[in-house]
């Protein structure tokens, strides 16, 4: 976000994804947090992803997968 590059934010924040069936994050939860800001960002990238659903005995799982975000300022 262009506030959080005026501030000089920086950092690593992990995002925990309950990654549905259909392959769509169904659920996401800050791990790891940096500022509201960052977080907040990597929250919405998290949930526009779409997977490979996992699978169990060839049939699609819920599973929970960890993304990182790093927001470096170059």
């Amino acid at each position: 976000p262009e506030s959080a590059r005026d501030m000089e934010l920086q950092g690593l924040v992990l995002v925990n994804v309950l990654v549905g069936t259909d392959g769509r994050a169904k659920q996401v939860e800050i791990a790891q947090s940096v500022h509201p800001l960052l977080d907040t960002a990597a929250l919405k990238a998290a949930q526009r992803c779409v997977f490979t659903p996992g699978k169990q005995r060839d049939i699609p799982v819920e599973v929970w997968v960890t993304l990182p975000y790093n927001f470096r300022l170059y």
